[in-house]
């Protein structure tokens, strides 16, 4: 008898909700979030705004410390980075063998990390090219969408191709490559270019492109990036620096997702973007003076709350 494939999300950020709303179009999804976003969900359906102006029921619901996961399960982990490590190392108990997690944050490192406390289970990761921001409990904005990668090990193949599965019926395509490490850092580069720049000057994206002088510094800041990634043995390309200006088009009337951070007094983070670039310098003896700068500003920014809206 096949077992029934039951698909989750985890967090009911931007990301999350988008998640939630495309691939519960055709397939079985529950959306797991805190009280505030279940509450909600269940009394409006989630709204889009934007790029797509549409409504939706989700299934939103509570993650109880009771939840276990079956080994045909997808989960689609979507919380903040700094979250990643307690939220896996509190469900590794209720994960069985064979069981799919997919990580959709930002950052270097974020697979690795899921990969060292996940150690029997599935481990993906999910860049999500695209820019989306949460506007209430139940209402997201798309700004667009360029593209959705997946990555994984060569051992997980049958994982990467249920997951591609998932997004058949989306109308939104999906690469995959067997290289979580290298399409980490090719995605990150778009958020070490533009979060912490565009937080400084607060901007949307798109002043990146409008302005030579930001244009600049976000190139210096894609050169330290690469370098640092090249001595770390990851083989990033000029094509790929190239990219983050192409998709930054899709999304430039977006603010990011560290600009909204400070803005709503959370801690953003640059410490898996910029002060990863920074972290993997020193310990390759190299120097990224551009990335500490961006860093150091934000820090400030943090500390100040100069950016914080009531």
């Amino acid at each position: 008898m096949k077992v029934k494939q039951r698909c989750y999300v985890l967090g009911a950020g931007g990301i999350g909700m988008f998640l939630a709303y495309v691939l519960g179009k055709s397939h079985d999804v529950a959306l797991l979030a805190r009280p505030q976003s279940v509450e909600a969900l269940k009394k409006k359906p989630l709204k889009i705004s934007g790029l797509i102006d549409d409504f939706r029921e989700i299934d939103a619901k509570l993650l109880n410390g009771s939840d276990s996961f079956a080994e045909n399960d997808i989960l689609f982990i979507a919380t903040k980075a700094t979250d990643v490590e307690p939220l896996l190392s509190s469900l590794q108990s209720r994960l069985a063998a064979g069981c799919t997690v997919v990580l959709c944050q930002n950052g270097i490192g974020i697979f690795d990390l899921g990969r060292s406390i996940l150690q029997a289970q599935n481990v993906l990761r999910l860049n999500c090219w695209l820019g989306v921001r949460r506007l209430s409990p139940h209402e997201i904005n798309l700004a667009g969408v360029y593209k959705f990668d997946l990555s994984g090990d060569s051992s997980a193949q049958k994982a990467i191709e249920q997951v591609r599965g998932l997004f058949n019926d989306t109308g939104y395509s999906i690469t995959y490559s067997h290289d979580p490490r290298l399409a980490e850092w090719q995605k990150a580069l778009w958020n070490i270019a533009v979060n912490g720049l565009c937080s400084i000057v607060n901007e949307k994206n798109g002043a990146i492109l409008d302005s030579p002088e930001l244009r600049h510094i976000a190139n210096q800041l894609l050169s330290e990036a690469q370098q640092v990634a090249l001595q770390s043995g990851i083989p990033l390309s000029q094509e790929d620096l190239d990219k983050v200006f192409q998709s930054l088009e899709k999304t430039r009337g977006n603010i990011n997702a560290t600009l909204q951070d400070l803005r709503a007094g959370r801690h953003p983070e640059l410490d898996f973007l910029n002060g990863a670039v920074i972290k993997q310098a020193r310990q390759n003896d190299q120097n990224a003076p551009v990335n500490e700068t961006i860093m150091s500003l934000v820090t400030y920014l943090e500390k100040t709350g100069a950016r914080r809206q009531t």
